[in-house]
């Protein structure tokens, strides 16, 4: 994410904040995330930025809300799901969706799910997993396969489509 920010506004300058001591978010309740989200925020803001990024789906469908209460002055950009680009490409009206037990848990999911999913069938997969792999930087190889096996292989049926790090995967 960082990356692709500093190729569209190469100007800026920019803080980066990795919270890899808290890391994963995924399993951390909506309160916890809050009170680590805000102290980052304070932190970041008191660096001087003007906009904040968070390039967490966990971080944004917990925090996001609150954050824009809190700090009304601030804009925040944050992170969903890749719910409607499935949901555009599904042909079975099925889509699945593999993503962290806090990100499957919010509120903001639920209504990315109402708001983008009519007449689609939704399975959702909390895998823990993947952020340790990502983390790790491992984006392939037998464990990130296993991995996929292991939380995308009970949502595909009778070779039904499922959506994994945004590529669609066809399992026959």
């Amino acid at each position: 994410m960082l990356r692709e920010i500093r190729a569209l506004l190469p100007g800026e300058d920019l803080v980066y904040v990795g919270d890899s001591a808290f890391c994963p978010y995924g399993a951390k309740s909506g309160e916890v995330l809050r009170a680590r989200v805000g102290g980052i925020v304070e932190f970041l803001l008191g660096e001087g930025a003007e906009v904040i990024v968070m390039a967490c789906n966990s971080a944004t469908i917990q925090a996001i809300k609150w954050c824009r209460e809190h700090w009304p002055e601030v804009p925040f950009v944050g992170m969903e799901p890749g719910v409607k680009p499935a949901v555009e490409a599904t042909r079975s009206q099925v889509i699945g969706v593999l993503a962290t037990e806090a990100s499957l848990t919010g509120e903001m999911f639920a209504d990315l799910v109402e708001r983008c999913c009519h007449g689609c069938q939704v399975l959702t997969s909390p895998c823990p997993k993947f952020v340790e792999l990502v983390e790790a930087g491992a984006l392939f190889g037998p464990e990130v396969d296993e991995a996929i096996w292991e939380y995308g292989g009970p949502l595909v049926m009778g070779g039904r489509m499922c959506w994994c790090w945004g590529v669609r995967i066809i399992l026959s």
